[in-house]
């Protein structure tokens, strides 16, 4: 299912669907039972009642002529644990299917998306000078940092949203961001589109001026033991139910179980079979390797899962 940006309903997805999907901090549990529901009663998408940022990235899809958005929230029955469960565990298809995935790295959902057309989000302007006639104009912090400083980058499920994302449009304070495979480009900056592409890495004329691209991630499934960083960084995030860890992962283990080298998990302890390790070379014995994680510092014991997965700890 998707969000219909023009006439507001929450339809099935068409074939061969052109759609934005968003990523961002949902907020309280209690306001997403309550925005979820009336949203799947009434049919029609209820912009009088949800969170600013939902309303913001209804206009920014239009602004990017595109027709559909997919929101989790919404797009999801989650009184459907059925369809739950099928849903969380393609996230990898969604997020890399999706035309574009509009990031909100604002501080909480009220925030809405700073910059965007049509948005009542205030956002921080852009410090500028006249000096006998020549305008000088900051560049703003880099979007790296902007996005590091924010609640999207320290919540578990937006983790998978952003690595899976083949393009990304980030909404910062400051600035929106732009970033996909072959380049990133940040909107304070006026520069030929070429001179951002990461073929002209070497061209140190230009790059020494351009900021880093916001994520810094390259796409999950390439090398096998490549899961073993992800779930590291992952590790770090926040969830308001622990119990969520293994979920919000799926997206990643699956682009891992279908990709080039295929890596399995129990209960997110991955099974790495590895041809240049001798006693890697079975199912039992890249399970075992999968078990030799440690904490770097001690952990808080999360209930709900076995304590012999890292996904059974906080921290």
């Amino acid at each position: 299912k998707v969000i219909d940006c023009k006439t507001r309903a929450i339809v099935k997805a068409p074939p061969n669907c052109k759609y934005a999907a968003l990523s961002y901090v949902w907020g309280t549990p209690e306001a997403g039972t309550v925005d979820q529901s009336i949203g799947n009663a009434q049919g029609i998408f209820a912009t009088d009642v949800c969170p600013a940022v939902i309303r913001d990235s209804l206009l920014a899809t239009l602004s990017l002529d595109l027709q559909y958005l997919w929101v989790d929230r919404y797009c999801i029955d989650q009184a459907d644990a059925k369809e739950k469960h099928d849903q969380i565990s393609q996230m990898d298809l969604i997020y890399a299917i999706a035309y574009v995935t509009i990031i909100a790295a604002t501080r909480n959902p009220d925030d809405g998306l700073p910059g965007a057309a049509g948005s009542n989000s205030n956002r921080k302007q852009q410090p500028r000078v006249n000096i006998r006639g020549q305008i000088i104009a900051s560049t703003l912090p880099n979007p790296q940092m902007s996005l590091e400083e924010s609640r999207w980058v320290t919540r578990g499920w937006t983790y998978q949203e952003g690595i899976l994302s083949k393009r990304r449009l980030i909404f910062t304070d400051n600035q929106v961001a732009f970033e996909c495979g072959g380049m990133h480009y940040a909107e304070s900056l006026i520069l030929p589109l070429d001179a951002m592409h990461h073929k002209r890495e070497n061209n140190k004329v230009f790059r020494k001026h351009i900021p880093d691209g916001a994520l810094i991630l390259k796409s999950p499934g390439k090398d096998a033991f490549d899961i073993m960083s992800y779930i590291r960084e992952f590790s770090k995030r926040e969830l308001s139910f622990p119990g969520d860890r293994i979920n919000a992962m799926k997206g990643v283990f699956h682009a891992f179980e279908t990709g080039p080298q295929p890596v399995y998990q129990i209960m997110g302890i991955p099974i790495l079979e590895l041809s240049n390790l001798m006693w890697s070379k079975t199912p039992t014995g890249g399970f075992l390797l999968g078990l030799t994680w440690s904490h770097v510092a001690p952990g808080i014991r999360t209930a709900l899962l076995p304590s012999w997965t890292w996904a059974g700890w906080s921290g």
